[in-house]
């Protein structure tokens, strides 16, 4: 008698990998919008106009380590990491805004009409089966820009809370703080960042980092 063997193979082909690079924007939402209901006020619209938004004091471009505002982000798969830093100018007094307990948010840069459509590209959507990403490496710090002192984390924020994003429906962070084993997160406020600003020779860097499984293996992303 003569026996047969079959040997099945699983193959799969590994997909492509894709980079990114979008241009992130400080804006506020309306105060108790994070908390207000159970995707953490994810529908929340900016409540400041764009004369009067963060933009006005954020700084881009790279002629320094200390004017990058930027976000790369690779795709692998499902597989999304990224580093985002967001500079503020806070040599300046601080834009006027409505309601100094309004949230502060992350979001996509909004485009002029000369700019390309591209420029609009944010974050790839989440896979809602994992829940909202929750990204622990958030810091933020007061940069001394003639290099004198060592950037340290204000006094205005709340000390015995860690910083905490939360990635949102439709690509925007939510900056919220959080006491361990005690919760829940609570956003932070543009109030936590007011005394900040007017000082001579700094600037004041946001700087996340994080990974998480996508809903689509695609790059989420336009080229």
């Amino acid at each position: 008698m003569t026996s047969t063997t079959t040997q099945s193979f699983d193959r799969s082909i590994e997909g492509t990998v894709e980079n990114d690079t979008i241009r992130p924007q400080l804006f506020l939402v309306e105060s108790g919008a994070y908390a207000s209901n159970g995707v953490y006020g994810s529908g929340a619209a900016a409540v400041e106009p764009d004369t009067t938004n963060i933009e006005a004091v954020t700084l881009r471009g790279s002629t320094s380590p200390y004017t990058q505002s930027k976000c790369d982000i690779r795709q692998h798969d499902h597989e999304v990491s990224f580093s985002m830093s967001l500079t503020l100018d806070t040599t300046q007094t601080a834009p006027v805004v409505t309601d100094p307990n309004e949230e502060l948010r992350i979001r996509t840069q909004p485009i002029v009409s000369s700019e390309p459509g591209r420029y609009l590209n944010m974050l790839p959507a989440h896979d809602t089966a994992y829940g909202q990403p929750m990204f622990e490496s958030f810091e933020i710090l007061t940069i001394d820009t003639t290099g004198a002192a060592a950037p340290v984390s204000p006094a205005t924020l709340p000390v015995t809370q860690e910083l905490r994003a939360r990635l949102l429906h439709g690509g925007e962070l939510a900056l919220v703080s959080e006491i361990p084993a005690v919760g829940p997160n609570i956003a932070l406020l543009w109030a936590d960042l007011l005394a900040l600003f007017g000082v001579p020779d700094t600037a004041l860097r946001i700087s996340i980092r994080g990974r998480y499984r996508a809903v689509s293996s695609r790059g989420g992303v336009a080229s």
